[in-house]
């Protein structure tokens, strides 16, 4: 009912009138498959329009027979219903505009196994609804500067539409054989891309990770050191040397672990050998042990021996002073005035990324923003489309990679939602394109017709 009101569109000059006859469903098939073979290639210069072209061909057997010829109603419903799903598709901008032309010459096929099999607008699992769906699914990620005539996935799309055009008349199975051909020749990439995406989440987590280990050493180092005065070789080598040693135990064993708290435990002996109001005997009882705890600290991170040998020579003087009792500040003494910083040369973005931005409130769009999911960048770097591969609750952070796998975005929660807001970035929707096409033309229909009440 929803189509009728769109019944005289097309066609409009060969409705029935007195004497005229409808078209039978198998002579509409042959003519259809007469018309596939002229369906332009993508980007040509062509006014290829299936209804005028109809038109012509009706005409043409009117004036031969000698009779009116016309295209019965339920199959005028029929051609209109597939004729605006893919003038949804054609304007549908979630796909690559490359893509679109591809699609777009499915048009007639789609046609055919609906006027064959109606299966094709109620079940999901046709094998030309999932051909059409998974074509548009593989494209989704592709950005408008590395598509073209060299690109693989492209060129696999122009194959399956271009058989298609060539070799299916009524049998419908060629779907289904070029729907298995086209999963099984992508599959090798998908679970190549898989892989790197599985690598940049495991490189994103270690990055995150690291960085909590670096907070939580310089909270230790800061509260320990800032406000007082210490001998200026033990500042440097706790905030360049034995900080790598604290946090590679807290990567490793974690902060309830035996290895953070030794390491805990050597920082807090070796500030306190070096102030002169330990005891001698106490001083003398714990230094072999802390000069060891040091030494084995410092080579599991690589330190170098001569950095090594060289602090050991100076803290055997701050031990001496301070066996002697000396609490006079040297001129080597610094105070230690601000926190503690260690760096990670890890932590430096590479090219393309955006800034995490400030901490703020996210909106639920961000929030609700599932692994895999699709968007579009659009700024000075050009146009670009990532998906969603990591979320960093720890550091508040989202990663995107393109569709090798590879990273090539990031966000704070806070700096994704500005992006959304000033839209430079947006999300793609990545559902199955048959049923959001079917969904839109039949709420269009909806409206049409409750306007018309």
């Amino acid at each position: 009912p929803l189509l009728r009101s769109s019944r005289g569109l097309f066609a409009p000059r060969l409705e029935a009138t007195a004497g005229a006859q409808p078209v039978s469903r198998a002579d509409l098939l042959r003519l259809l498959s007469h018309l596939q073979h002229y369906v332009p290639e993508p980007g040509a210069a062509d006014d290829f329009v299936l209804g005028q072209q109809l038109e012509q061909l009706l005409l043409t057997i009117s004036v031969r027979s000698g009779t009116r010829r016309f295209i019965g109603g339920d199959d005028e419903d029929m051609i209109n219903l597939i004729e605006q799903v893919f003038r949804f598709i054609a304007s549908d901008d979630n796909l690559p505009i490359c893509l679109r032309a591809v699609l777009a010459r499915l048009q007639i096929p789609l046609l055919k196994v609906a006027l064959l099999d109606r299966g094709l607008l109620s079940r999901a699992s046709h094998p030309a609804r999932r051909l059409l769906n998974e074509l548009a699914a593989a494209g989704l990620g592709c950005d408008p500067g590395e598509q073209g005539q060299g690109d693989a996935l492209q060129l696999r799309a122009e194959h399956v539409v271009q058989r298609l055009l060539i070799d299916f008349a009524e049998d419908s199975r060629l779907f289904g054989e070029l729907l298995e051909d086209f999963l099984g020749q992508t599959q090798h990439e998908r679970r190549r891309t898989e892989l790197f995406e599985q690598r940049t989440r495991d490189a994103e987590e270690g990055r995150a990770n690291a960085s909590l280990a670096r907070r939580q050493v310089q909270q230790v180092l800061s509260q320990r050191l800032r406000g007082r005065v210490w001998p200026q070789a033990v500042v440097q080598m706790l905030s360049n040397n034995w900080s790598q040693v604290m946090m590679l135990a807290w990567l490793r064993h974690g902060e309830t672990s035996l290895g953070w708290r030794n390491a805990l435990q050597t920082l807090d002996t070796l500030l306190a050998s070096v102030m002169p109001s330990l005891a001698p005997q106490v001083l003398m009882h714990q230094v072999p042990p802390l000069l060891k705890s040091l030494r084995d600290g410092l080579a599991s991170v690589g330190t170098d021996s001569l950095v090594t040998r060289e602090f050991f020579r100076k803290l055997q003087q701050l031990h001496l002073r301070a066996y002697a009792g000396d609490a006079e500040i040297d001129e080597d003494d610094i105070l230690v005035t601000q926190d503690i910083l260690v760096t990670l040369a890890e932590e430096a973005d590479g090219p393309g990324l955006q800034p995490a931005g400030e901490q703020g409130k996210v909106s639920q769009k961000v929030q609700r923003l599932r692994m895999g999911t699709w968007i579009e960048v659009s700024d000075d770097g050009g146009i670009q489309r990532c998906k969603l591969v990591a979320r960093l609750d720890s550091c508040d952070k989202l990663v995107f990679a393109n569709r090798s796998g590879m990273k090539v975005r990031e966000w704070s929660g806070a700096g994704l939602d500005q992006a959304l807001e000033a839209g430079t970035v947006r999300v793609l929707d990545d559902g199955p394109l048959f049923e959001r096409a079917l969904e839109a033309v039949i709420e269009t229909l909806r409206r049409s017709g409750q306007a018309a009440l």
